[in-house]
């Protein structure tokens, strides 16, 4: 009884405290990052989000615009993006999508790292749409905060 009473207390302390490491990651950089990657050209201003066990859900407001994501997430990935609202009329990672081929070429020199990131994806970075591309980023970033 003892050693599940320290196994439950155990479990959920590394939880909070992994759910405090992501909250810090999004309140310090993870929701600039967002915008950043939503809407490379918008003049960021603030930004909201909220955290449960398998997604964030993330407001972004720009000096004219306005962007709602839900990012699903499983273990430590995150998984896909779905864009709730946006009053923009640039599609939210367009640019990301656009700019993808510049990432692809600067890995190319990275032959070995790219094949096990796209290994571990399982999607060859070629072939990745700009929400695919901003979730790799996001995560990337996320596991070196």
């Amino acid at each position: 009884m003892k050693k599940i009473l320290i196994t439950t207390l155990f479990i959920a302390l590394y939880s909070f405290s992994q759910a405090q490491y992501m909250s810090d990651y999004f309140k310090y950089k993870g929701i600039k990052s967002l915008a950043l990657l939503a809407h490379p050209t918008n003049t960021f201003k603030t930004g909201r989000f909220e955290i449960y066990s398998d997604k964030v859900w993330v407001k972004i407001i720009y000096e004219d615009y306005k962007t709602v994501l839900e990012i699903e997430r499983e273990n430590n990935f995150f998984t896909d993006i779905r864009v709730l609202n946006d009053n923009d009329w640039v599609t939210p990672f367009a640019g990301i999508e656009i700019i993808k081929n510049i990432a692809y070429e600067a890995l190319e020199d990275e032959d070995e790292d790219k094949s096990k990131i796209e290994k571990r994806i399982g999607k060859a970075f070629s072939d990745m749409t700009g929400i695919e591309m901003a979730c790799l980023i996001l995560t990337l970033e996320w596991w070196n905060y």
